[in-house]
């Protein structure tokens, strides 16, 4: 048998190594609030746009549903939004109904926005009754947004790690 003994610059690149994994696997709590604040922006255009992501807008309200907008002062739209409850439910980072959870896994960090009020998961799936009108779905310049932020934080990582 072959005895292999590590040298301490070995020991010490292989710790280096390890350290590096490790900060890629957990961004930093600024680096998790850009990302929040990106997809809470994007699921505020979706709102605007009234489509999910760069998907076919949402479905028109029925006229009965414009009707009882109408009669409740609401007006004929936007689609998803009477009192905004909903809207800021998905917008705020701090709204009781601001669904935000992270979470660290063997294949990486987890991230998940959303909303918890009531009517979130009616409109995402829709029901018998009503279509989908996902806000969920991010469009692409939502998506290379959070690459980008992402991208710059492992620029640092490495640039810190002298690559």
């Amino acid at each position: 048998m072959i005895e292999i003994q590590a040298t301490t610059a070995t020991q010490t690149a292989h710790r280096d190594f390890i350290e590096l994994l490790d900060r890629l696997h957990r961004p930093t709590v600024t680096v998790r609030r850009d990302v929040g604040r990106v997809v809470r922006i994007g699921f505020g255009e979706n709102f605007l746009r009234q489509r999910a992501g760069d998907g076919p807008a949402w479905a028109a309200l029925a006229p009965a549903t414009i009707r009882d907008r109408l009669r409740k002062g609401f007006g004929s739209g936007p689609i998803l939004y009477r009192t905004g409850r909903l809207f800021r439910s998905y917008t705020e980072e701090f709204n009781q109904d601001h669904d935000q959870r992270q979470r660290l896994r063997t294949s990486g960090y987890e991230l998940e926005y959303g909303s918890s009020d009531y009517r979130a998961a009616w409109h995402e799936g829709g029901t018998r009754h009503m279509p989908a009108r996902p806000v969920t779905f991010l469009s692409n310049r939502a998506e290379r947004d959070i690459e980008g932020t992402l991208g710059n934080y492992f620029n640092r990582v490495f640039q810190s790690a002298g690559f």
